[in-house]
């Protein structure tokens, strides 16, 4: 009855393992009838995901659809590119739905529906158009993986802040961005100009940047959860590299939504480029910092690299 499948991840989010996937029957009974429910294939553990990943790909559906945070959906594609080179079917490209499942849902974002019952609709009745997700292949510390954004410095910070808390949600992300601010931010927290960080950038062997900053990284989606958006050139197949340094009162501003409220000025952009050819980017840092990983926190690192990589491309659905 229907031309896709649909990946759910018994894992992601907050609500846990039974709630979550029974609000993704409701939202799909709500978008496809009765028989939608047979187009959920779950996954609890990276066996599941390999097996139900090469019967996905055996198979050559023509579309999928994953339902999870950030970090399955990064997994997911992962396990994608290994098995689709495994089994040399290079050939296939399924259309690509990310469904909201987990927390921050920056890539679900992305693709501008208002929900998920909105998306599968459309999806179903191919009322959509796609562009290229052009991945990041991040190194750190020879651990190679795609990823739809990376992080350093104050962010994985503010992550640490939020593991470690009761308050969950768009409230709490914001009250760990506050703590951060207001306690962990040791160079005067109201000072736009000043960074805890040190960073020495490198495009393909050539030094295009050193200096301080409080937070940054690279992303190929402009948002990074509760539709902050810090990386808006990232759409269309292009990349994002940005660092900047922010007072806690002008932490905001990097947010799309408040634009309006604070005001913008020059001194808290330390450096942006454009990525939209397969540079090797290196990153050094004065001291270890906080690196995070599509909402993952991923320990800390005098050290990373970042290749985009058009060549490990997915076709991304995003609403009309």
């Amino acid at each position: 009855m229907f031309d896709f499948q649909i990946i759910h991840s018994t894992v992601s989010g907050k609500t846990g393992p039974e709630q979550g996937l029974n609000s993704l029957k409701a939202d799909v009974a709500a978008a496809l009838g009765g028989g939608g429910e047979n187009t959920i294939r779950t996954c609890g553990n990276r066996e599941d995901l390999d097996r139900v990943v090469e019967g996905l790909i055996r198979d050559g559906v023509p579309r999928l659809a994953v339902s999870g945070g950030d970090g399955f959906s990064r997994l997911f594609y992962n396990v994608f590119f290994q098995m689709r080179d495994a089994l040399q079917k290079h050939d296939y490209r399924p259309h690509f739905l990310f469904l909201a499942g987990g927390t921050g849902n920056a890539i679900s974002c992305f693709t501008n529906f208002r929900n998920n019952i909105e998306a599968l609709k459309c999806f179903a009745s191919r009322e959509y158009k796609t562009q290229p997700l052009n991945l990041l292949e991040v190194d750190l510390n020879g651990q190679r993986e795609l990823v739809h954004n990376v992080s350093f410095g104050g962010d994985g910070a503010v992550l640490l802040n939020y593991n470690a808390q009761k308050l969950k949600g768009l409230i709490g992300y914001i009250w760990a961005v506050v703590r951060y601010g207001v306690y962990q931010k040791y160079i005067n927290p109201f000072s736009r100009r000043s960074g805890n960080f040190v960073v020495d950038i490198e495009d393909d062997g050539g030094r295009v940047h050193r200096g301080s900053f409080e937070g940054g990284g690279a992303a190929v989606v402009p948002f990074v959860g509760y539709r902050f958006k810090p990386y808006p050139m990232a759409d269309n197949g292009i990349g994002h590299l940005r660092f900047v340094n922010f007072a806690l009162w002008l932490m905001p501003t990097v947010f799309r939504f408040t634009n309006m409220l604070f005001p913008r000025g020059p001194k808290w952009l330390v450096f942006e480029k454009r990525l939209d050819r397969p540079n090797l980017i290196r990153f050094r840092f004065l001291k270890p910092v906080h690196v995070q990983v599509c909402g993952d926190y991923r320990d800390m690192h005098e050290c990373a690299q970042v290749r985009f990589a058009p060549d490990k491309s997915l076709d991304f659905v995003k609403k009309k």
